[in-house]
């Protein structure tokens, strides 16, 4: 079997698309690239299919859950009164592993969260909760949070630095706003 298996599996998982078209697949993690050549046991293949992803008022969500993910990807917490507006939407992972919360507008919804628990950070999730918010949509991150705005700048259509009203410099991304024209 080994890699020649490997590879036609992951080529009839990707061309079947049974369970729809959000998939890809990994021969390897590029970390363990040597281990995978080098290695008689090796690290194998990774396919995956996608997460679920449930669209949620912020009223309906486990208030408990959405809090430990936030906390766990952030090292902070979120402020007592955060469910209270209900204006925000949540788009939750089905095992509650990664969460998105967005302010609808009538223009683009604005991410005002994105939190992945740590152990499925590099998964594809975080990429799976901004396709499932929809085509236009803007955040803003802070700049000393190197690491996700490495994936922010990946996924975003554009991006500027910018100053707050507070004082504090954030970087500002957007996605699906090319050409609208209010």
């Amino acid at each position: 079997g080994g890699m020649k298996k490997n590879v036609d599996e992951a080529i009839y998982s990707l061309t079947t698309r049974e369970n729809g078209d959000d998939r890809s697949v990994q021969i390897v993690n590029p970390g363990n690239l040597i281990a995978e050549l080098f290695t008689k046991k090796g690290y194998g293949t990774y396919i995956r299919k996608g997460y679920d992803i449930e669209k949620q008022p912020i009223r309906s969500v486990k208030q408990s859950i959405v809090r430990g993910v936030v906390q766990r990807a952030f090292a902070q917490e979120l402020l007592d009164d955060y469910f209270s507006d209900t204006r925000r939407i949540a788009y939750v992972e089905a095992n509650t592993k990664g969460v998105g919360i967005v302010f609808p507008h009538t223009f683009a919804q604005y991410l005002d969260v994105l939190a992945v628990d740590p152990e499925y950070q590099r998964n594809g999730l975080g990429n799976d909760i901004i396709d499932s918010i929809g085509e236009r949509i803007f955040w803003r991150s802070k700049p000393s949070r190197k690491d996700i705005n490495l994936f922010y700048f990946k996924i975003s259509d554009g991006h500027q630095r910018f100053t707050a009203k507070d004082g504090i410099v954030y970087n500002g991304f957007w996605k699906g706003l090319q050409g609208w024209d209010p």
